[in-house]
């Protein structure tokens, strides 16, 4: 295996490539890590009752090590490829 996180090695191959979307609370990061999730979803559209805003991904994000993936709608691009707040979310999907 050429992961260098081999925890994440062994979920890649026992369970795929998973990912819960919508994350809104550090607890639920937290259980999506525990039950075998690789990435965690963060929304940045505004009416979407699932919206996050900086402080809320932040947090998200310190509760458990998955990769998180950012989800907009019809945003800018320099929205979309600007660095969240603190966020650091490493990967964004654009959804139109």
């Amino acid at each position: 295996m050429e992961q260098a996180d081999l925890e994440t090695a062994v979920k890649r191959v026992l369970l795929g490539e998973n990912k819960v979307c919508g994350l809104t609370r550090p607890q639920d990061a937290q259980v999506a890590w525990e039950s075998g999730a690789i990435y965690g979803g963060l929304i940045f559209v505004p009416t979407s009752p699932r919206a996050v805003n900086d402080a809320q991904a932040k947090a998200v994000i310190a509760a458990a090590p998955l990769q998180y993936v950012g989800v907009f709608r019809n945003a800018p691009l320099k929205e979309v490829v600007a660095p969240r707040a603190g966020s650091g979310a490493g990967r964004r999907a654009a959804a139109r």
